[in-house]
């Protein structure tokens, strides 16, 4: 199942990176997983009075070290966002607005303010190609349903990552 919003894939679609390559040619990852995607997967009113995806969705906790990849680049907004800036991971982590990226919420009285919130709370590390798999560190997920599904898989896979319930990151 593909959490992409399909609006939003085409803004990102025809992006093309410093590198010369599209932004779909890379793995994209949030710096903080409880942004406004997030919210809008899971929250039931974006959902026409059906469930969300509470269940159905998990975040990776990916090493820090996925920094170091080649060809990786960090945005200060969502990568579909007009006005985002790509840069080397260097300089594009000396740029990022910490304060907001990590904030709990991206909320403004005034709506100008707040799109611009919610736009650096979604920056962005762009992997090319993917990331690899030692580097994902553990599962955070958002029910007890999700804990029992992704622990499952993990033991019939042989994989040894640990599975956390974080009802926080998931708006609970």
């Amino acid at each position: 199942m593909s959490l992409a919003d399909p609006q939003v894939q085409q803004c990102r679609k025809n992006k093309i990176l410093p590198n010369g390559k599209l932004l779909h040619d890379h793995a994209n990852l949030f710096f903080h997983a409880r942004n406004p995607m997030l919210y809008k997967r899971i929250d039931p009113k974006q959902h026409a009075g059906k469930p969300g995806l509470l269940d159905d969705i998990c975040v990776c906790k990916v090493s820090p070290q996925v920094m170091k990849e080649n060809e990786v680049w960090v945005t200060d907004f969502n990568a579909a966002s007009s006005g985002v800036c790509y840069y080397p991971v260097d300089e594009g982590i000396m740029r990022l607005d910490y304060a907001l990226v990590f904030a709990k919420s991206w909320t403004a009285l005034d709506i100008n303010e707040q799109s611009r919130r919610k736009k650096i709370k979604s920056a962005e590390v762009l992997i090319h190609k993917k990331v690899p798999p030692h580097l994902i560190l553990g599962v955070y997920v958002g029910s007890q349903s999700a804990f029992d599904s992704v622990t499952k898989i993990l033991t019939e896979t042989q994989k040894n990552v640990s599975v956390a319930l974080n009802k926080d990151l998931f708006f609970q």
